[in-house]
């Protein structure tokens, strides 16, 4: 997951490993320095970006603002 952070429009935030398991992972990330201001490519805020060469499957998404 890539964010646009102040000072770093693609900062990365976390990378998990596909380990084929079966099971779905859960990740939680504290973004203190998230700018948000629509500067990732094609005008996001956040960007799950797939490194590897098999196809992967994201579900969901939540963004809480604290």
């Amino acid at each position: 997951m890539k964010y646009d952070a102040r000072g770093n429009p693609a900062k990365t935030a976390l990378a998990v490993r596909n380990t084929n398991s079966g099971r779905w992972k859960e990740a939680s990330v504290s973004l203190a320095d998230a700018h948000l201001g629509n500067r990732c490519p094609h005008g996001a805020d956040v960007m799950l970006v797939n490194t590897s060469k098999e196809n992967t499957l994201f579900h969901l998404i939540e963004v809480v603002r604290q």
